[in-house]
């Protein structure tokens, strides 16, 4: 199955062209990556299959279903290329607020919040608040925000942003 299809994609903005006819199919299960200089587009067609922009000719679907439907809302993880922290929540109640919007099972969201923070090396950061998080710790937590909720696909905005070399080889 299509996790991602989009059909002659196009998105102006004024007279300024940022897609010109996307054309793209991304089975269920692989890795796909968005590669170009600044301004080629990759955000855009981002926010285009997240359903936060409305592309200006074309189609998106995500898993068979119209992109930024509610069906296919709930199957995407998002990082964005900047989340918006509130600086005082802990680490792992942020992680436990995002297993409540993805609807996970109460019993669930706390062994799954510790299990992340694990898997992206918070381990022990967890009643941390996030102000005090450096920029590359906030990005790991990012990650986690992302896949907290198990969702069947994971769109990653410039993931490795404020990671050190150690971080990004992890």
């Amino acid at each position: 199955m299509l996790a991602i299809e989009t059909r002659n994609l196009k998105k102006r903005f004024g007279n300024f062209h940022a897609l010109r006819g996307i054309n793209l199919e991304v089975e269920e299960g692989t890795c796909y990556g968005l590669l170009g200089p600044n301004g080629a587009g990759k955000t855009t067609t981002i926010k285009i299959i997240l359903g936060l922009l409305s592309p200006t000719e074309g189609e998106v679907k995500v898993f068979g279903y119209k992109a930024g439907s509610f069906q296919a809302r709930q199957k995407i993880g998002y990082l964005p290329e900047r989340v918006g922290y509130y600086a005082h929540v802990k680490a792992i109640d942020f992680l436990r607020y995002i297993g409540i919007l993805s609807n996970m099972s109460s019993v669930d969201i706390d062994a799954r919040a510790e299990e992340l923070l694990e898997w992206v090396g918070l381990g022990g950061w967890g009643e941390s608040p996030i102000g005090n998080l450096s920029a590359g710790m906030k990005q790991r937590l990012g990650l986690a925000m992302a896949v907290m909720g198990e969702p069947e696909l994971v769109i990653l905005d410039e993931p490795t942003s404020n990671l050190d070399p150690i971080g990004r080889s992890e």
